[in-house]
């Protein structure tokens, strides 16, 4: 009659506790993988969990279950003989039938003597096996299922690189499929060019028993490609934080061209900017009185700061110039007319050649206009190229020979000759979004042609790719900032060669240089 052992809600239940509380227990003769299934009515959600410490001390559990629409709902626990697990079920207040009276239980134990150790049928890459990547997805599959909460991975570059993950800790980089049998290791950072990488484990156990899982023989080579962080004029991997602003709508990151200038975070309700030393923010929305101009783009040339407004419909207030004198002073000019409306609002821009490019964003095909920069307002605006089939595209750059565009739909990065022509894909391997993207590139030996892209989409990750435009381009992760999802934004700062983006979940600038 009393809930004196199991009276708050634990984290596999989405419903509080109602009514009494049972605990049961069961004491193993030998080594056993131990299973106990109770009989439910549907539609009512029970709770219950098991656990080998003490009496009483729910904190520490060896599983724990909440069911609503079955019949059933099981628990499992591995006992060493003499060894007692305590059982704690109850009623939840979702669903109107209380415990069952009497409730029926069915344990099914199965002997350790001789479990068999979980054995891998492959391996993806396999042993000896290359990746274009440094940052490679591995993928090893067992013949019986393994726990997720025991062992470490590591993974051991031969130039001295090294990641490790404790499964104790959930750490986000290694993942197992629903039935527990393919482990999945996404790194989340770059290895070394060149490196031979030597993938283990120790203490990865079978779900039945706890039987170990040998580590097999398992090395993957890395490439060598033709650019590198940190090398021959690439930004390179190191982060510095700098206090930011609160920025609830953040879409874009932007930075002026001086030494001493700033770096600017906005969205469609907020813009702010600190120096690039650091120190306070400034209220860029207040100071220039900008109402309806915010957007979700932002670029910057010289000393003229322009805004995308995020405007679908109109030849005209597609792009503000808000700045003369680089933030100095503040003034807002409807800075462009359009002979035609473009197809959707603008979200990505770049500055070449002394003009502006604006691709439109959700429209079934990218249209890219342009517009000069230091004109008088409003200048006319020149529709330059329809990409047709790219969509959602809302990262763009340019050279002397190519378009580069980051689109959400089919998450693809393309590059496009600049005189028109088919898209051609450069990669479709990250996970790009269908609000804003972020792309730069960089001509490191002036010969009019990227040498490298830098892309963020909406993770706080930076990729990087090598030889754009060539016919193989290498593509790789180049820093993580965090590794959540919905951050937005990144700036190049060509003073600096820097890039800039923003930590919506700490407030903070991030200066990768």
């Amino acid at each position: 009659t009393l809930n004196d052992y199991l009276g708050t809600r634990p984290a596999c239940s989405t419903a509080d506790i109602d009514g009494p509380d049972l605990v049961l227990t069961y004491t193993a003769t030998s080594a056993e993988a131990v299973q106990i299934v109770f009989d439910k009515p549907t539609s009512t959600r029970w709770t219950a969990l098991v656990s080998t410490a003490t009496c009483g001390d729910i904190a520490t559990l060896d599983d724990c279950v909440s069911e609503f629409t079955a019949t059933t709902m099981a628990l499992d626990v591995n006992l060493a003989a003499g060894e007692t697990a305590y059982i704690y079920l109850a009623d939840t207040t979702s669903g109107a039938n209380p415990l069952d009276n009497p409730v029926g239980v069915t344990v099914n134990a199965t002997s350790c003597a001789t479990a068999p150790a979980p054995m891998v049928t492959s391996l993806v890459p396999g042993h000896m096996g290359s990746v274009v990547t440094l940052s490679p997805e591995l993928e090893a599959t067992f013949d019986i299922p393994v726990r997720d909460d025991t062992g470490v991975v590591t993974l051991t570059g031969s130039m001295g690189s090294m990641a490790s993950y404790d499964l104790s800790t959930s750490p986000p980089e290694v993942s197992f499929d629903t039935a527990g049998t393919t482990m999945t290791i996404t790194p989340g950072v770059s290895f070394l060019a060149g490196e031979v990488l030597t993938v283990s484990w120790t203490g990865l156990l079978a779900q039945t028993c706890d039987v170990p899982a040998p580590s097999p023989a398992w090395v993957v080579n890395l490439p060598t490609p033709s650019c590198s962080p940190g090398v021959g004029g690439m930004v390179g991997t190191g982060l510095t934080r700098f206090a930011g602003a609160p920025s609830t709508s953040e879409f874009y990151v932007a930075a002026d061209s001086s030494p001493t200038g700033y770096v600017y975070v906005g969205g469609l309700s907020e813009l702010y900017r600190i120096p690039k030393a650091g120190g306070a923010a400034e209220d860029v929305e207040a100071l220039a009185g900008l109402t309806t101009q915010l957007g979700y783009g932002m670029v910057i040339s010289g000393l003229e700061i322009f805004l995308l407004d995020n405007v679908t419909t109109g030849t005209t207030g597609r792009i503000y110039r808000i700045s003369t004198d680089g933030g100095a002073t503040w003034l807002i000019e409807d800075y462009a007319t359009f002979a035609t409306a473009p197809n959707d609002d603008f979200v990505s821009s770049v500055v070449y050649g002394g003009r502006i490019y604006m691709a439109t964003h959700d429209s079934v095909d990218t249209e890219i206009w342009s517009v000069p920069v230091g004109g008088v307002a409003p200048v006319a605006a020149t529709l330059e190229l329809t990409v047709a089939g790219e969509r959602s595209c809302s990262g763009l750059t340019r050279d002397d020979t190519n378009y580069y565009l980051a689109c959400g739909t089919n998450e693809r990065l393309v590059r496009v000759p600049v005189g028109g022509g088919t898209p051609t894909l450069i990669t479709d391997a990250y996970d790009m979004s269908g609000s804003a993207n972020s792309l730069f590139g960089a001509d490191l030996d002036a010969d009019g042609t990227f040498d490298t892209l830098y892309l963020q989409t909406w993770y706080e990750e930076i990729y990087y790719v090598c030889d754009p435009a060539g016919a193989a381009p290498f593509t790789s992760l180049m820093v993580s900032t965090g590794g959540s999802s919905s951050n937005y934004g990144m700036g190049f700062d060509p003073v600096a060669n820097a890039l800039w983006t923003f930590d919506d979940d700490t407030d903070e600038f991030i200066r990768i240089q």
